[in-house]
Protein backbone atom coordinates (compact mmCIF):
# COMPACT_ATOMS: atom_id res chain seq x y z
CA UNK A 1 0.00 0.00 0.00
CA UNK A 2 2.99 2.40 0.63
CA UNK A 3 4.96 1.76 -2.54
CA UNK A 4 1.35 2.32 -4.50
CA UNK A 5 0.85 5.98 -2.28
CA UNK A 6 4.78 6.82 -3.21
CA UNK A 7 4.47 5.74 -6.73
CA UNK A 8 1.55 7.91 -7.01
CA UNK A 9 2.96 10.37 -5.32
CA UNK A 10 5.41 10.29 -8.29
CA UNK A 11 3.08 10.19 -10.98
CA UNK A 12 1.42 13.44 -10.09
CA UNK A 13 4.90 14.81 -10.12
CA UNK A 14 5.28 14.04 -13.95
CA UNK A 15 1.95 15.12 -14.28
CA UNK A 16 2.79 18.51 -12.82
CA UNK A 17 6.31 18.85 -15.37
CA UNK A 18 4.38 17.70 -18.03
CA UNK A 19 1.89 20.46 -17.41
CA UNK A 20 4.57 23.12 -16.41
CA UNK A 21 6.47 22.12 -19.60
CA UNK A 22 8.59 23.52 -16.37
CA UNK A 23 11.52 22.49 -14.07
CA UNK A 24 12.01 18.87 -13.35
CA UNK A 25 11.79 18.18 -9.45
CA UNK A 26 14.57 16.00 -9.49
CA UNK A 27 14.61 16.42 -5.39
CA UNK A 28 10.96 15.53 -4.98
CA UNK A 29 11.59 12.23 -6.97
CA UNK A 30 15.04 11.90 -5.56
CA UNK A 31 13.17 11.58 -2.07
CA UNK A 32 10.50 9.21 -2.98
CA UNK A 33 12.69 6.78 -4.39
CA UNK A 34 14.30 6.79 -1.28
CA UNK A 35 11.47 5.85 0.92
CA UNK A 36 10.57 3.19 -1.79
CA UNK A 37 13.90 1.68 -0.57
CA UNK A 38 13.23 2.35 3.31
CA UNK A 39 9.99 0.92 2.34
CA UNK A 40 10.83 -1.60 1.16
CA UNK A 41 14.13 -2.42 3.67
CA UNK A 42 11.33 -2.18 6.89
CA UNK A 43 9.90 -5.38 5.33
CA UNK A 44 10.89 -8.82 6.80
CA UNK A 45 13.68 -10.32 5.09
CA UNK A 46 12.18 -13.84 3.84
CA UNK A 47 8.95 -11.77 2.35
CA UNK A 48 10.96 -8.67 0.68
CA UNK A 49 11.80 -10.68 -2.31
CA UNK A 50 8.00 -11.76 -2.86
CA UNK A 51 6.49 -8.07 -1.86
CA UNK A 52 9.09 -6.45 -4.14
CA UNK A 53 8.78 -8.91 -6.88
CA UNK A 54 4.94 -8.48 -7.10
CA UNK A 55 5.22 -4.79 -7.15
CA UNK A 56 8.03 -4.56 -9.63
CA UNK A 57 6.21 -6.66 -12.02
CA UNK A 58 3.60 -3.94 -12.08
CA UNK A 59 5.96 -1.46 -13.12
CA UNK A 60 7.10 -3.18 -15.88
CA UNK A 61 3.95 -3.72 -17.18
CA UNK A 62 2.74 -0.16 -17.00
CA UNK A 63 6.30 0.66 -18.86
CA UNK A 64 4.69 -1.22 -21.71
CA UNK A 65 1.51 0.84 -21.08
CA UNK A 66 3.05 4.47 -21.79
CA UNK A 67 3.70 6.10 -24.92
CA UNK A 68 7.74 5.75 -25.77
CA UNK A 69 7.38 9.35 -26.55
CA UNK A 70 6.83 10.40 -22.82
CA UNK A 71 10.64 9.90 -22.07
CA UNK A 72 10.40 11.64 -18.76
CA UNK A 73 7.90 9.83 -17.26
CA UNK A 74 9.34 6.32 -18.64
CA UNK A 75 12.88 7.74 -16.86
CA UNK A 76 10.13 7.58 -13.64
CA UNK A 77 9.59 4.27 -14.02
CA UNK A 78 13.08 2.98 -14.86
CA UNK A 79 14.42 4.64 -11.59
CA UNK A 80 11.24 2.94 -9.79
CA UNK A 81 12.27 -0.41 -10.71
CA UNK A 82 16.37 0.75 -9.89
CA UNK A 83 15.38 1.55 -6.48
CA UNK A 84 13.39 -1.88 -6.26
CA UNK A 85 16.38 -3.61 -7.74
CA UNK A 86 18.63 -2.60 -4.69
CA UNK A 87 16.05 -4.37 -2.70
CA UNK A 88 16.15 -7.84 -4.33
CA UNK A 89 18.94 -9.57 -5.65
CA UNK A 90 16.78 -11.60 -8.19
CA UNK A 91 14.68 -8.99 -9.48
CA UNK A 92 17.22 -8.00 -12.35
CA UNK A 93 16.80 -11.89 -13.58
CA UNK A 94 13.36 -11.58 -13.00
CA UNK A 95 13.06 -8.23 -15.75
CA UNK A 96 15.23 -10.05 -18.21
CA UNK A 97 12.69 -13.35 -17.99
CA UNK A 98 9.74 -10.87 -17.40
CA UNK A 99 11.21 -8.90 -21.22
CA UNK A 100 12.23 -12.34 -22.88
CA UNK A 101 8.41 -13.82 -22.37
CA UNK A 102 6.53 -10.61 -22.82
CA UNK A 103 3.67 -10.72 -25.39
CA UNK A 104 5.30 -10.30 -29.43
CA UNK A 105 3.67 -6.78 -29.10
CA UNK A 106 6.20 -6.00 -26.53
CA UNK A 107 9.20 -8.08 -27.03
CA UNK A 108 10.61 -6.10 -29.18
CA UNK A 109 10.11 -2.69 -28.46
CA UNK A 110 13.32 -0.68 -28.95
CA UNK A 111 12.79 2.51 -26.75
CA UNK A 112 11.96 -0.04 -23.79
CA UNK A 113 14.89 -2.44 -24.14
CA UNK A 114 16.96 0.48 -24.25
CA UNK A 115 15.61 1.72 -21.06
CA UNK A 116 16.36 -1.80 -20.02
CA UNK A 117 19.99 -1.24 -20.55
CA UNK A 118 20.71 1.96 -19.96
CA UNK A 119 19.72 1.47 -16.61
CA UNK A 120 21.32 -1.92 -16.04
CA UNK A 121 18.02 -3.34 -15.24
CA UNK A 122 18.73 -6.62 -17.61
CA UNK A 123 21.06 -9.00 -17.55
CA UNK A 124 22.83 -8.86 -20.85
CA UNK A 125 24.36 -12.19 -21.16
CA UNK A 126 20.90 -13.79 -20.12
CA UNK A 127 19.25 -11.29 -23.46
CA UNK A 128 22.29 -12.21 -25.99
CA UNK A 129 21.90 -16.14 -25.62
CA UNK A 130 17.65 -15.58 -25.57
CA UNK A 131 18.41 -13.30 -29.18
CA UNK A 132 20.84 -15.68 -30.20
CA UNK A 133 18.27 -18.75 -29.90
CA UNK A 134 15.48 -16.70 -31.56
CA UNK A 135 17.89 -15.79 -34.51
CA UNK A 136 17.34 -18.97 -35.86
CA UNK A 137 20.98 -19.14 -37.94
CA UNK A 138 20.01 -15.72 -38.92
CA UNK A 139 16.53 -16.89 -40.58
CA UNK A 140 14.66 -14.81 -38.11
CA UNK A 141 15.42 -11.49 -39.81
CA UNK A 142 12.95 -9.10 -36.77
CA UNK A 143 15.58 -10.60 -34.25
CA UNK A 144 18.27 -10.09 -36.29
CA UNK A 145 17.45 -6.79 -36.89
CA UNK A 146 16.76 -5.74 -32.84
CA UNK A 147 20.21 -7.44 -31.96
CA UNK A 148 21.84 -5.02 -34.41
CA UNK A 149 20.09 -2.32 -32.78
CA UNK A 150 21.09 -3.25 -29.28
CA UNK A 151 24.65 -3.19 -30.43
CA UNK A 152 24.89 -0.42 -32.34
CA UNK A 153 22.36 1.86 -30.21
CA UNK A 154 23.83 0.12 -26.06
CA UNK A 155 27.18 -0.82 -27.22
CA UNK A 156 28.88 0.90 -29.57
CA UNK A 157 27.01 4.83 -29.61
CA UNK A 158 26.29 4.93 -26.05
CA UNK A 159 28.67 2.39 -24.15
CA UNK A 160 25.34 1.75 -22.08
CA UNK A 161 27.07 -1.97 -22.22
CA UNK A 162 30.45 -4.09 -22.81
CA UNK A 163 30.77 -6.58 -25.35
CA UNK A 164 32.84 -8.64 -22.53
CA UNK A 165 28.83 -8.48 -21.05
CA UNK A 166 27.47 -10.58 -24.30
CA UNK A 167 30.26 -12.83 -23.93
Amino acid sequence: EKWRIIVSNLDRIVMEVAANKGRKPDQDISVLLLEIRSVGAAIDSSQRDEAVIGFAQRIFKRLYELSTNDKFRLEVQYAILEAFVELSKDLRKKITEWMMFAPLENKFNRVITFGFIRAHLIHMQDLDRYLAKLMDGGRAVQVVLFAIDIVQNCIIANRLSNVSELL
